[in-house]
């Protein structure tokens, strides 16, 4: 498949016709400056919502995968997380998508890290003016955001994420680390979600979703399995799902009962952890 033409595919839930958001969308916020220019974010909103009335809604940040910059340098205006923002703006939740910059490969893993931490710090230090509800955060991630951002947010401090969904995600880099002997073992650990939740008390990981994708790379799987077991062995709470036939990309790819439900299951999920008592 081409790129204009995976840039334009959407969730299978939601077509290019399907009209269910009718919320604002704030566009084109600039959370810092980098080497390669303004780094910019989408909110959306839920239909109706004024943000400078005191009410203040959660909000579920997205961090997408890796891959080159002049693929990355666009991706929150791709169907993908257009359709994502857009879908858990009509189910009542704040969704923010942004741009973090490559890894180019994980040699510059550090600046990727850093771009999400610096997005959380922009929402968390704006909450107010974006009308975010204070201590009320969910995180989305997948595939190769996982070095990036799922582990960021495992070892996050703050104490306002309170729930992370990781779909069809790589969990560490060990695998084929010997191909790369530039990946010293201080940064192998600083990448991996699965050592991130070695390093806390389960009462301090918020509540995990993790979806595998069957029919996806093996080595990917099998660092989800090593974190869904480490997750059981110290007691993490973990919903687990698993789609038996579900390629890489399972919620663009696949458009079946499966799939739909495991998005059903995501929006209820964040749904369930930041808006229910």
């Amino acid at each position: 498949m081409v790129a204009n033409e995976l840039f334009e595919k959407r969730i299978v839930t939601m077509s290019s016709q399907d009209s269910t958001h009718d919320g604002q969308v704030q566009a084109n916020l600039v959370y810092k400056t980098s080497d390669h220019g303004d780094l910019n974010m989408d909110i959306y909103y839920p239909a109706g919502y004024e943000r400078h009335k005191h009410n203040p809604l959660p909000a579920v940040l997205f961090i997408h995968g890796d891959g080159p910059w002049s693929f990355l340098q666009t991706i929150k205006d791709s169907g993908q997380y257009v359709s994502w923002g857009q879908l858990l703006a009509a189910n009542g939740l704040i969704a923010v998508t942004f741009t973090h910059r490559s890894t180019e490969r994980f040699s510059k893993l550090d600046d990727a890290v850093q771009d999400v931490k610096d997005a959380l710090a922009y929402i968390r230090g704006q909450a107010g003016q974006l009308g975010i509800a204070s201590g009320q955060l969910g995180v989305w991630v997948c595939s190769a955001g996982g070095p990036v951002g799922l582990a960021t947010a495992l070892r996050d401090e703050t104490g306002d994420i309170r729930c992370i969904a990781a779909l069809y995600t790589i969990m560490d880099l060990q695998s084929g680390c010997e191909a790369h002997p530039e990946r010293d073992s201080a940064m192998l650990r600083a990448a991996s979600a699965t050592a991130a939740l070695e390093e806390k008390a389960a009462a301090d990981i918020p509540p995990l979703l993790v979806a595998k994708a069957g029919a996806d790379r093996a080595d990917l799987n099998a660092s989800i399995d090593a974190f869904v077991q480490t997750a059981s062995r110290h007691n993490i709470a973990l919903d687990y799902y698993i789609h038996p036939d579900g390629r890489h990309a399972f919620d663009l790819w696949d458009d079946n009962a499966r799939t739909r439900q495991l998005i059903s299951r995501i929006v209820e999920f964040f749904r369930t952890h930041l808006t229910k008592s």
